[in-house]
């Protein structure tokens, strides 16, 4: 049995294609969408490299190899506006919104020291997730900021197990839902006061091998404030 390093890795690589529209509304907002798809060679995972090359005589050689193709592709919208056409103190509202729905699929393999032979699966692309929201609603109105944000990402795949090949073995990243709060005042010009609540909604990271119920990691932060005063000397 070994655990290896691989010099000989290649560069990752790919071929990008975007196409995208946006419309500005005004002087105070836009909304975009856009398409896109990545063709991708030669992404680094970590497997099993026992009876390959040099390693024709382990049972087990945990290293590095690469992926020989992977394709990511889907859409992205955003939105975001300040809402002056509203009557009185409501007129200094901004609110937000971006999101991103991809697909993406990876091709790994591992060679199978006891059939011989190489064996090959098609999965996801580590590190993706399907679906990605930010929702914002803001406030501006003289030495006023403020901005409540919502972000959103749904499960994804971190790393495979010791066989590459059997989905059972992968350790996902539930999804996470976090919420965040930034305030800032202009004591003067020259003077800011800021707040930042970071994670208010106590949001977990949790991590799982196959399924939900087989918990790998779990951490829990808890939530984070920072008080700040600002100074411009110029």
């Amino acid at each position: 049995e070994a655990t290896v390093g691989n010099p000989l890795l290649n560069p990752m690589r790919a071929h990008n294609l975007d196409l995208g529209v946006e419309q500005l509304l005004g002087q105070d907002g836009a909304v975009s969408a856009y398409v896109f798809h990545k063709d991708i060679k030669d992404f680094t995972y970590a497997t099993n490299l026992a009876g390959t090359g040099s390693w024709a005589g382990y049972t087990s050689v945990t290293g590095y190899a690469n992926g020989p193709s992977a394709k990511v592709q889907g859409v992205e919208l955003s939105y975001q506006q300040q809402l002056r056409m509203l009557p009185g103190w409501m007129s200094g509202l901004l609110v937000g919104a971006n999101a991103a729905f991809t697909h993406s699929t990876a091709d790994v393999g591992r060679y199978d020291t006891v059939a011989q032979t190489a064996l090959l699966r098609s999965t996801r692309l580590p590190g993706q997730s399907d679906t990605t929201i930010n929702l914002m609603v803001g406030y501006e109105t003289g030495p006023l900021s403020a901005r409540l944000a919502v972000n959103h990402k749904s499960k994804y795949l971190l790393a495979f197990g010791a066989d590459v090949t059997n989905p059972a073995q992968d350790q996902i990243v539930a999804g996470q839902r976090q919420l965040d709060l930034s305030l800032s005042y202009k004591i003067t010009p020259s003077v800011q006061l800021t707040f930042e609540g970071v994670n208010l909604n106590n949001e977990h990271y949790y991590t799982y091998v196959g399924v939900p119920s087989l918990n790998y990691q779990y951490e829990q932060y808890c939530r984070t404030y920072k008080l700040g005063l600002k100074v411009a000397l110029f």
